[in-house]
């Protein structure tokens, strides 16, 4: 097996973690780039574990900063971007509740900073001639409706930036693959449906949030974050080097519906 080079843009999160841990596991050297959570950087401490504490959201300092990473460590083979800056309350997204400078803050910190640090990659991937593999994260709410009736009498609301931010990406992806496929770099997109994540309440198994969400769910369960850094692993191998520009939707058949 060859040893990969693996960039990971928000290694540390829900499904960011189970990637940088299965890209580890499988011998390659990765270099995981988060608001690192310390805990998680001590466990995977080991030789081909790398990581850089950065916050993604400053655009200002982003080119510099991956010219440094490109210095100090390696110019990736895969890029993984599962990157989202900054934890925001739902609500203050909702339509109810949207004000124009949270709306901005929150395109500017996460859809742009997300095509920035992209492009700034896969730039410099292709300036040395690197024929890689990028995998991006999207999400169902990038390409279908949230639906309203999941947060009627709930603590979460439908968030308008989120689907706006995540649609972004999905089209983001396309260029880039049509752009970059032309260099040997090809790039795809993930865009899972509800994923487990056992410290929020609202997916425990008696809240209404989760009745109502699994109730249209064919197989009437969510998904887990291994299970997404499995397909994003297939994506970047060479068992998948005919795929490019594609949007791989992995949501258990809920916008099959």
């Amino acid at each position: 097996m060859k040893i990969k080079k693996v960039y990971i843009l928000g290694g540390s999160g829900l499904i960011g973690s189970s990637v940088v841990k299965n890209f580890i596991k499988r011998g390659h050297k990765v270099l995981n780039i988060d608001i690192v959570d310390k805990k998680f950087a001590l466990k995977q401490k080991q030789k081909n574990y790398f990581y850089k504490n950065l916050d993604l959201s400053n655009l200002n300092i982003l080119e510099k900063e991956f010219k440094n990473l490109f210095k100090k460590y390696f110019i990736p083979d895969i890029f993984i971007n599962c990157s989202y800056p900054l934890k925001e309350d739902s609500s203050k997204n909702s339509f109810e509740n949207l004000k124009v400078n949270g709306l901005v803050n929150s395109l500017n910190a996460h859809l742009a900073s997300y095509i920035w640090t992209s492009t700034i990659i896969l730039k410099e991937m292709k300036k040395k001639n690197i024929k890689g593999n990028v995998v991006l994260l999207g999400s169902i709410y990038g390409l279908i409706g949230q639906d309203p009736d999941n947060y009627d009498n709930t603590s979460i609301s439908e968030n308008v930036s989120y689907s706006a931010i995540k649609g972004g990406i999905v089209n983001y992806s396309r260029i880039a693959a049509s752009c970059f496929g032309r260099n040997g770099i090809r790039v795809n997109c993930i865009c899972p449906g509800g994923i487990l994540d056992k410290k929020k309440k609202y997916f425990s198994k008696n809240s209404k949030f989760s009745k109502s969400y699994l109730k249209k769910v064919p197989l009437k369960r969510f998904g887990n974050a291994e299970e997404i850094a499995d397909a994003i692993y297939f994506l970047s191998s060479s068992k998948a080097t005919y795929i490019n520009g594609s949007t791989f939707v992995i949501d258990v058949g809920l916008t099959a519906i």
